[in-house]
């Protein structure tokens, strides 16, 4: 989360950065349970990542009129990257409104 005063930031979750597996290594006697997801809790899948890592422009697009989910919110933008997708939305015509 980006602030611009001093003092201790909040964590969180920023969907607009790099997505990373889950490394166990160090913790080998670490066992995770198999994922199951079901059919109907995918939203988008078969998509190519960013060469940073990240999701393209184009899932966060389809994520407002196919599932009715708005990510240009600041609520839910309030990370560099965040800013960064909200002004390309914003510019777009696509944003909250």
């Amino acid at each position: 989360m980006e602030t611009f005063w001093s003092g201790k930031k909040r964590q969180m979750l920023d969907v607009f950065g790099p997505w990373t597996p889950v490394d166990i290594a160090p913790n080998r006697d670490c066992t995770l349970p198999t994922p199951l997801v079901l059919v109907e809790d995918i939203l988008e899948c078969n998509f190519e990542w960013t060469a940073d890592g990240t999701m393209p422009y184009d899932i966060f697009d389809c994520l407002r009129p196919d599932h009715k989910i708005d990510v240009t919110g600041l609520s839910t933008s309030l990370t560099h990257r965040g800013n960064l997708y909200r002004s390309y939305a914003l510019l777009r015509g696509q944003g909250a409104g």
